[in-house]
């Protein structure tokens, strides 16, 4: 057990003057890449849902975790540095709504109300561009804060009834293109980093639903009015 601990403890002892040196030889450079993973929350803020003209209440929504990996290149300049981005996106949410009691007789030959509750789900190539300022930087530490704007393209969108009788899918004719603004705070310890990030929608995205893999028109005309509002975490490294 003894030379196990000894072992052990020469092992941690290493990888931290290891460590120690990495830090001590690091050098900021003009021009840096890097890579990133993370997770994100999607709440998208709806600014109306119309069946057949007839406006929704009660729209509440409910965001659910999704997927984003980003790669990026830096072109430093002192304290300040340039970071345009190439990055994916998978966000989930919920969004639930009420018919307005005296709209009841509503048809609903092609389209299920069953429930009233819908999840959607986004893929999307993603193209930031952000400002970044670091108002700490001392060695392999760096405290940044960074904004910009972000062009979003919207290549597949999925609605889907939760409904346990109902096996209807649904796409739309959304707004495929979207600009937004983003704002985030970044933690590195070179070469190690963490970022949080909000991007809110600028441009309003509207959509019309056709049901998926059917040429039929739906019967119900679906309209619905949204914003972008994501939350994103992200862990990287950078080269």
């Amino acid at each position: 057990m003894r030379g196990i601990a000894f072992i052990l403890i020469s092992l941690f002892c290493n990888i931290a003057l290891l460590q120690a040196q990495l830090f001590a030889d690091f050098t900021p450079k003009v021009f840096n890449w890097g890579a990133k993973i993370g997770f994100n929350s999607a709440m998208p803020v709806i600014n109306s849902l119309s069946i057949d003209g007839t406006k929704m209440q009660n729209v509440a929504v409910d965001y659910k975790v999704g997927i984003t990996g980003s790669v990026f290149c830096r072109i430093n300049v002192d304290r300040f540095f340039l970071q345009p981005a190439l990055s994916i996106h998978f966000t989930e949410s919920e969004f639930s709504f009420t018919i307005p009691s005296e709209d009841n007789v509503m048809p609903t030959k092609s389209f299920s109300l069953s429930k009233e509750q819908f999840k959607l789900t986004t893929h999307s190539i993603d193209l930031p561009v952000l400002v970044g300022y670091n108002v700490v930087k001392e060695g392999p530490y760096v405290l940044s804060l960074m904004f910009g704007p972000k062009l979003k393209y919207n290549y597949r969108v999925d609605y889907s009834p939760l409904s346990e009788t109902s096996e209807h899918n649904y796409d739309n004719d959304s707004t495929p293109f979207e600009v937004g603004i983003v704002t985030g705070v970044g933690v590195m310890v070179w070469p190690m980093f963490l970022d949080f990030s909000y991007e809110f929608g600028l441009n309003k995205v509207q959509s019309d639903f056709t049901e998926s893999h059917s040429s039929t028109p739906l019967q119900n005309k679906i309209l619905l009015d949204k914003r972008t509002n994501i939350l994103s975490f992200s862990v990287g490294v950078l080269f």
